[in-house]
């Protein structure tokens, strides 16, 4: 009878995320501002759910993991912070079943030459309590926001594109560092033939997230081949950005 009270707590938990289900349009915006000018942009956040639900819109700092996660941080934590350059509104609202909330937001432009970026968490707090046993939930969706300044530069240091072989199989290897002070975003697509030029397997690795001075390093297993000839053709191509990279390199399989 002691473990009634928790249980019930954890049926609570899941039937109210079942019920109240929001959504953000859009899920990124990617900002260029000319030197002394603000842009504006409208979040749509949706309530798709069966309750009212009840937000606070709170800005953070982010950056990647080890595990290319993000990880938010306070605001003003990192040096490319948003949180002296954006102004948001509203940031506490009730969104009724079906119904949408606009929420408007105003950037200035950076004056340091980099990119600024955060996350506009969109939270929602629900307090549990009965018999001594309380807690706090949190749920949150986002989207993100990178702002810079038109000049900001664009720059990928290739360090490695080539195939290399492991126990019978071939894997692409990309390491690349960001000496730029903006964020990219890439596709490497790759072309594996054997020396007629007959292709045996193509892929792609889609939307690889480089930000400024990092350091990406990314092995990407393509198949098991026999003894003979072979050519990867690999390609990197960017997003917003026409620039492209292009390599082929010839390998023997003995």
């Amino acid at each position: 009878m002691k473990k009634t009270p928790f249980v019930i707590a954890l049926i609570l938990i899941c039937s109210l995320f079942s019920l109240a289900t929001v959504m953000v349009e859009p899920s990124r915006f990617i900002l260029k501002i000319e030197p002394g000018q603000k842009q504006t942009g409208v979040i749509t956040v949706i309530n798709a759910g069966l309750i009212p639900t009840t937000l606070n819109a709170v800005l953070y700092d982010w950056q990647l993991n080890e595990e290319e996660k993000l990880q938010a941080l306070v605001a003003g934590t990192r040096s490319d912070s948003l949180e002296k350059l954006i102004k948001f509104n509203p940031k506490n609202f009730t969104i009724q079943p079906g119904q949408a909330q606009i929420v408007r937001f105003t950037i200035e432009a950076p004056t340091d030459g980099i990119e600024h970026k955060g996350i506009v968490f969109f939270e929602e707090n629900i307090a549990l309590a009965g018999d001594g046993i309380g807690a706090n939930v949190t749920s949150r969706i986002g989207t993100t926001i990178y702002a810079a300044p038109v000049d900001v530069k664009h720059s990928l240091l290739i360090k490695e594109l080539r195939p290399f072989l492991d126990d019978e199989q071939i894997n692409l290897l990309f390491s690349a560092h960001n000496n730029g002070t903006g964020h990219l975003r890439l596709r490497i697509s790759y072309y594996l033939q054997n020396k007629q030029g007959k292709t045996l397997k193509e892929g792609s690795i889609n939307e690889l997230v480089i930000l400024p001075d990092d350091e990406k390093i990314v092995v990407e297993p393509i198949t098991k081949l026999s003894s003979g000839e072979y050519r990867l053709l690999m390609q990197v191509a960017f997003y917003d950005i026409e620039q492209r990279f292009e390599h082929t390199a010839e390998f023997s399989i003995p």
